[in-house]
């Protein structure tokens, strides 16, 4: 006498998305067909008509009930197990960074589990130094053993190039030279000025730094800083007045620094020097001199200046 077969689909189940697995412990005595179908699955059997065929999971699988129904002659039976489909999931931040050459950006994975990066690091977050664009890879463990990806591409911008040019020196009040390359987004001045403009008019008086930061239109930015000192307009001292007799000659010994050439000049009188253009030289008084200003000129790279002294002739009157 023949009977209904007697199946044993297997114990529950736990896989990992993505994973499959073989049905090795269904067991049927008495059966000469099988057929297994999945509940609540959206996965799929190599060979749903085997005894012990492989289930292939879903991503969108969660709890599967796997069900065989086992038949002969008199009849069918059917026997099911559970598949639970364990997930892990793991997402990097920020996703598509950017970043300025040399700069520091951290990436975190989310999750709790371990994690191996293609850095080799093992920790949730790195910290990575922009140097050049690449891809970083994150391996995610979780509790359940399973296992998840993520990728983050950093996209590196080389940091741009200014010059504010060599050092200068110039004159009092006269206007510094302060220019970059135009094209930039924003121009950061140390003096305040205006943050679109890639120039700057200054009209220092005294030695002063100028700098400027400038930013791209990715957010890098370059520096550069110049220094502008001021050139001495020099000093200028003609000596002490003095006082001689007429017809008598006096000798003149200006002292000048940062001066290239001297003139002398005689007001008031009528003597000569023997050399107006040093400044050392002889004045030589006239009968007609009486108090004479003997004036010297210095010329110096940031214009001229002057010093005078007085002179004193004095004169002998005989009475006859």
């Amino acid at each position: 006498v023949r009977g209904l077969p007697v199946v044993d689909a297997g114990t529950n189940k736990a896989i990992c998305s993505g994973d499959s697995l073989l049905i090795s412990e269904a067991t049927a005595t008495g059966a000469t067909m099988f057929d297994w179908q999945t509940m609540n699955g959206y996965g799929w059997f190599n060979d749903h008509y085997a005894k012990n065929p492989t289930y292939y999971s879903n991503i969108n699988d969660s709890v599967v009930t796997l069900k065989v129904y086992a038949s002969n002659m008199c009849g069918g039976v059917e026997d099911s197990l559970l598949l639970t489909i364990n997930k892990a999931f793991t997402e990097i931040t920020p996703m598509s960074p950017f970043a300025c050459k040399g700069s520091n950006i951290m990436l975190t994975a989310s999750g709790s589990g371990t994690y191996l990066w293609n850095t080799g690091a093992t920790t949730s977050s790195i910290n990575v130094v922009a140097d050049s664009s690449m891809e970083y890879r994150v391996t995610f463990t979780a509790a359940n053993g399973c296992k998840a990806e993520s990728m983050s591409y950093l996209m590196v911008h080389n940091n741009p190039m200014i010059d504010l040019g060599n050092d200068d020196t110039i004159c009092s009040g006269m206007m510094a030279n302060l220019w970059v390359s135009p094209g930039f987004m924003l121009y950061k001045w140390n003096t305040g000025a205006n943050d679109t403009l890639n120039y700057n008019d200054q009209y220092p008086t005294v030695n002063t730094t100028y700098s400027v930061t400038a930013t791209d239109y990715n957010g890098c930015t370059a520096s550069d800083s110049k220094v502008v000192t001021i050139r001495s307009n020099g000093t200028l001292e003609a000596g002490m007045n003095a006082t001689i007799c007429v017809n008598d000659s006096i000798q003149l010994n200006a002292v000048g620094t940062d001066l290239s050439s001297y003139n002398w000049y005689v007001y008031n009188g009528n003597g000569g020097f023997s050399n107006p253009g040093s400044a050392s030289t002889t004045y030589y008084s006239s009968l007609m001199d009486s108090v004479v200003t003997l004036k010297i000129q210095g010329n110096g790279a940031c214009g001229s200046i002057e010093d005078s002294l007085i002179l004193t002739v004095n004169k002998v009157y005989a009475n006859v």
